[in-house]
């Protein structure tokens, strides 16, 4: 089969749709600033000193975890292949969220150890293998193909920040509670304790379960072309011939010896800084930006919004 008719076969659309699926839930890292409110409120109920600078950290931590145990993500794909390598990664990040569930109730630093390092921790394993995946499918639009799986890494928040909002504030109950840093729930209305506090934990239950479902799936679809020159459905062959593909290899060495690296990293790191500022209290700020007290769920809206814009910004990009 040549390479133009198995790329308009369904199997291709396949491959497209599991490396999505995949990153979707990748891309719940950008849920963020429209938890961090509940999260913050929930930990104050229960008697820990927080603030939303002190929460922050979790966001931090958590792209910590992704930038040093990324490379990981390619080491064990030569050993177990690109799509149980992708499954290993999305069911440790949905064991992260899980156990949050029970780890806010200690304190932040037992919910950084599962949202923040374990979960980063999952997102570094899985986040490689779909580009991968589709470069097999797209061996001269490689961009092509990183665009294709990060479409979905952007819309992460879109999907998920209106669930996450309806699950733990189904009233769409207002912060009332205001103080130099933001604006909070406030823990001691026994209303907002009943009526959002406590569906917070439940909220991380759900959520784990729906990525682990869509991981399972999405991992499932993951597949190389039946081409003989792009190996096989075992795709640790496959991620083999991809590293032989290209023109030379460097070395760490040679790697950090170059100037395209550096300026890399250089660029990488400042546009990083802006980004997660913004991400990472999206809604503390915006509701400072919005006049008239906007609503739990406008502000949602508008933490949702931004996603689309970071969807079409990488798929454009990748064109």
């Amino acid at each position: 089969m040549s390479e133009k008719t198995e790329l308009l076969s369904g199997r291709f659309v396949r491959a497209v749709t599991g490396c999505f699926l995949i990153h979707l839930t990748l891309g719940t890292f950008y849920c963020w600033g429209n938890i961090t409110p509940y999260v913050t409120s929930y930990m104050l109920w229960k008697g820990h000193d927080v603030n939303y600078r002190s929460t922050s950290f979790a966001f931090a931590l958590t792209a910590l975890s992704i930038g040093s145990f990324m490379s990981l993500g390619g080491v064990l794909q030569t050993y177990v292949g690109q799509s149980f390598t992708t499954l290993i990664g999305g069911w440790t990040l949905s064991l992260g969220v899980f156990l949050s569930a029970f780890s806010i109730k200690e304190g932040l630093v037992p919910f950084m150890a599962t949202y923040a390092a374990l979960f980063g921790f999952g997102i570094a394993l899985a986040y490689t293998a779909p580009f991968q995946c589709l470069m097999l499918w797209l061996p001269e639009r490689k961009g092509l193909a990183t665009g294709l799986t990060m479409v979905g890494y952007g819309l992460g928040a879109f999907v998920f920040d209106p669930l996450q909002a309806a699950e733990a504030n189904p009233h769409d109950l207002e912060p009332t509670l205001f103080r130099d840093d933001g604006d909070y729930y406030d823990w001691h209305d026994p209303e907002v304790q009943q009526d959002l506090l406590a569906n917070v934990p439940g909220m991380f239950v759900k959520m784990a379960s729906a990525y682990a479902i869509i991981q399972l799936i999405g991992s499932s679809l993951m597949c190389a072309p039946l081409r003989s020159d792009a190996g096989s459905e075992a795709d640790g062959e496959a991620t083999a011939l991809l590293r032989k593909s290209s023109t030379k290899q460097h070395t760490i060495v040679e790697m950090l010896s170059t100037s395209a690296y550096w300026l890399l990293a250089i660029n990488f790191f400042c546009n990083t800084q802006a980004a997660f500022f913004g991400i990472s209290l999206s809604k503390t700020i915006a509701n400072h930006i919005i006049p008239d007290s906007a609503t739990d769920a406008t502000l949602t809206q508008f933490a949702a919004m931004s996603s689309l814009f970071n969807a079409s910004g990488r798929l454009l990009w990748g064109i």
